[in-house]
């Protein structure tokens, strides 16, 4: 997958690049990433360049701000470029992908109402390169200095290893750098998101699909992600998609509880589904799920 494929996917998005400094204000490093070990400039042009960066993101910040200043009040950024970190007496270079947004979701106009953007915004931008190169990510809550503790996502790869970050820049951070508006976050390792997977053709299937809705509680704490990660564990060849179309938290359900609605897609390649087939199935998820997350139907 080239590169450029991947930057094009992004300006489609409404992105623009940027390409910034490699070497950055100490400050800022300190505020992104504290627990970094960076490398300083023996030499450096000026105290405001002064080290290595150790994220992409020091750089777009820098940038963002001066386009607020400037009566700009609808960024979106990204860049590519190295990051470089210290480790003992040698350094670590690693190609790097990421991007800032901030302002509304879409520039002015009179089809749609104006509303910031948000972490599911900038989520889908960053599945929507991910689908690209055909890498299988998941996004798990995790913790990163610079991002706010509750808008927070590592980014792994299919086999558990970390490949990025995805969040909102913390509060406190958003108020000590001047900005008056959330901050949207992303970076991601290129030698992640550029080995292209090779998709493999299935075959059509003669026989109908059927849709079979459920509505669970689940605690408040079980996420989406986990409740499709257990109907998947199920294995079940006949089950050719899970989609999730409603969480609803309110009047009728109990506090520290949720609703979460999702409908099963089930299809078999060598003859209808019938009731009974289709009821076993749905039971068989049902008990995984009671299993795992302690997951009820909802009445």
């Amino acid at each position: 997958m080239p590169l450029e494929r991947l930057q094009d996917c992004l300006v489609d998005r409404g992105y623009q690049e940027a390409i910034t400094y490699s070497f950055v204000d100490e400050n800022i490093q300190q505020l992104i990433a504290p627990n970094d070990e960076y490398i300083r400039i023996q030499n450096p042009i000026s105290s405001e360049l002064a080290i290595m960066r150790t994220s992409l993101w020091c750089g777009l910040i820098n940038a963002a701000l001066y386009n607020i200043n400037r009566q700009q009040q609808r960024v979106r950024l990204f860049e590519t470029g190295l990051r470089f970190l210290k480790q003992g007496e040698s350094t670590e270079q690693s190609k790097m992908l990421a991007g800032l947004a901030l302002g509304s979701v879409h520039a002015e106009q009179w089809a749609e109402k104006s509303r910031p953007v948000d972490y599911f915004d900038v989520k889908a931008d960053v599945e929507a390169f991910l689908a690209l190169s055909g890498v299988q990510a998941k996004f798990t809550a995790g913790e990163h200095p610079a991002l706010h503790p509750g808008q927070t996502a590592l980014i792994t790869n299919a086999q558990g290893e970390s490949i990025g970050w995805l969040g909102m820049l913390h509060p406190n951070l958003e108020k000590q750098l001047g900005f008056d508006a959330p901050v949207f976050l992303f970076e991601l390792l290129q030698e992640a998101v550029l080995g292209r997977v090779v998709p493999k053709f299935e075959p059509l299937s003669k026989f109908p699909s059927v849709r079979r809705d459920m509505a669970l509680l689940v605690e408040d704490s079980v996420s989406a992600a986990a409740i499709i990660e257990a109907i998947q564990s199920a294995h079940e060849p006949k089950i050719r998609d899970v989609q999730l179309f409603d969480i609803y938290c309110g009047p009728g359900v109990a506090d520290g509880f949720k609703s979460v609605a999702l409908s099963l897609i089930l299809q078999d390649y060598t003859q209808t589904l019938t009731d009974t087939e289709i009821d076993a199935i749905f039971s068989k998820v049902l008990e995984i799920l009671a299993s795992k997350h302690n997951a009820k139907l909802r009445d």
